[in-house]
């Protein structure tokens, strides 16, 4: 796909390798919420951790459930963790990340990246038709600005795909490490998108699996003034092995099914005029 013949743009990013491109207002710092030292220790796990295998699993069930057509716009895309799994299994991906080092990472697995934020490319009204920002929205500190940029650039057919922390009672130390600013409700995720002109088409729970743990691992200490007994960082690195890969399944089978998870996946669309 060529993204500047495709999309027209004034100022469009130069191109630094045959998947890298740069935006001309690319952040001189990173805005995202991790370091690069961390960015490269959750690296090492990507590519065998349940978890990410669990969550993209999910985003690709949801894809196929709503099908967009164009390529899906990766916003806050890391290390290019979910825009790599869907360019494996045949969907069409930009990755958009203002972290270097997350950009180039993400181009190496050979997915379109371009590095800057959504802003900063200056994309014109209705050019793209899908966007997903998977756990991005609960760092963001102008999340309101960033889905009515969102808004602006997607076409009237196009969806938005998200996945974000739920469960209020579940917060703990981790959150506050991971710089969330909230927990999401089905409710406070569907007036959000509302306010921002969005119509929700889905919102399911999953990561049932992991409620009690956390509960018991986590938020329960925090409300003890104990620090948290598990971290992120050693979660998303756990390799998976037989029980994990049929945790995952489960995971993906019953999503949404059950009322309760440590996250959501949601579907939305522009609201019809």
């Amino acid at each position: 796909m060529r993204i500047v013949d495709n999309h027209h743009w004034n100022a469009p990013p130069r191109m630094e390798s045959p998947y890298l491109f740069v935006s001309n207002k690319s952040p001189e710092t990173s805005s995202t919420a991790y370091s690069d030292e961390l960015m490269k220790m959750l690296d090492v796990g990507a590519t065998s951790s349940w978890w990410y295998e669990t969550r993209n699993q999910v985003i690709w069930h949801a894809i196929r459930r709503y099908p967009i057509s164009g390529a899906l716009w990766d916003i806050g895309s890391g290390l290019g963790e979910v825009s790599s799994y869907l360019t494996s299994v045949g969907a069409e991906c930009v990755a958009v990340e203002p972290n270097r080092l997350g950009a180039q990472v993400s181009s190496e697995k050979g997915v379109l990246s371009i590095q800057g934020d959504l802003h900063a490319l200056e994309l014109p009204v209705s050019s793209i038709e899908a966007v997903g920002l998977f756990d991005v929205l609960e760092h963001l500190d102008n999340a309101d600005d960033v889905l009515s940029e969102i808004y602006r650039v997607l076409g009237s057919e196009g969806k938005l795909f998200l996945t974000v922390p739920a469960t209020k009672w579940l917060w703990s130390a981790s959150d506050d490490l991971a710089g969330h600013h909230l927990r999401y409700t089905r409710k406070k995720i569907r007036q959000q998108l509302n306010n921002a002109g969005f119509e929700v088409l889905s919102i399911r729970y999953f990561f049932f699996s992991l409620v009690l743990p956390i509960l018991i691992l986590r938020a329960v200490p925090y409300r003890l003034g104990i620090r948290s007994l598990i971290d992120d960082t050693k979660l998303v690195q756990k390799k998976s092995g037989w029980m994990s890969r049929l945790i995952t399944k489960v995971e993906v089978a019953l999503c949404g099914k059950i009322p309760i998870g440590t996250s959501l996946m949601i579907v939305a669309t522009k609201k019809s005029l």
